[in-house]
C-alpha cells in the first residue's frame, strides 16, 4: 500500500510541473472558471490575470505569432477535451468531503472514491504531460533550451524557498 501511495504522490508531484502548460492560454469567458473553490473565492480576472508559471515563462521565449496561435490551439483543445475529467474530479472531491463531514461515514465508499480519484488524477497527469509535450514541440531548439533553463531556475528557487 505504501508503494501505491508513493507512486500516486510522485505522479501528482510530476503533474504539478507539467500542469503549467495547460494554463498557457488564459483568455476565458467570464464565468467559465474551473479553478475550484479557490477560483470561486477570487474574481475571474484576478484568478487568471497573470496566468500560470508556464504562461509567464513563455513571455521570455519570444514566441512568434504562429507559435502563440498553435500553442493556444493545443491548450484550448486540451482544456475542452478534458473538461469531463475535471468535472468528475470536482464531483469526486465533493463526495469525499461530504463523507468526511457527514453523519454516515462509509469506509468502503471512501476507498472506492479514493481509487476513482487516483485514476482520474492519473488520467489528468497523462493528458497534461501530453499537452506539455505537444507545446514543447512547437518551440525551436533554442526556445526549448531556454524553457529548460527557466524551469530549472524556477525549480531551484522553489526548493530554496521550501527548504527549512
Amino acid at each position: 500500500m505504501k508503494a501505491r501511495k508513493y507512486v500516486i504522490t510522485s505522479l501528482l508531484a510530476g503533474g504539478l510541473l507539467a500542469a503549467g502548460a495547460a494554463g498557457i492560454a488564459t483568455a476565458r469567458p467570464a464565468g467559465d472558471c474551473d479553478m475550484g473553490p479557490r477560483g470561486e473565492r477570487m474574481s475571474h480576472e484576478h484568478a487568471h490575470a497573470r496566468g500560470g508559471p508556464s504562461t509567464r515563462m513563455f513571455r521570455h521565449l519570444d514566441l512568434t505569432e504562429a507559435q502563440q496561435t498553435e500553442i493556444k490551439q493545443i491548450t484550448e483543445g486540451a482544456r475542452t477535451a478534458h473538461k469531463d475529467t475535471r468535472d468528475a474530479l470536482r464531483t469526486n472531491r465533493q463526495a469525499l468531503r461530504e463523507l468526511a463531514t457527514g453523519a454516515d461515514y462509509d469506509v468502503q465508499r471512501v476507498r472506492e472514491l479514493a481509487d476513482a480519484q487516483a485514476k482520474l488524477q492519473a488520467d489528468m497527469l497523462v493528458a497534461r504531460t501530453e499537452t506539455l509535450h505537444r507545446v514543447h514541440q512547437v518551440l525551436t531548439p533554442e526556445q526549448q533550451a531556454e524553457w529548460t533553463r527557466l524551469r530549472d531556475e524556477r525549480r531551484a528557487k522553489w526548493e530554496r524557498k521550501t527548504a527549512h
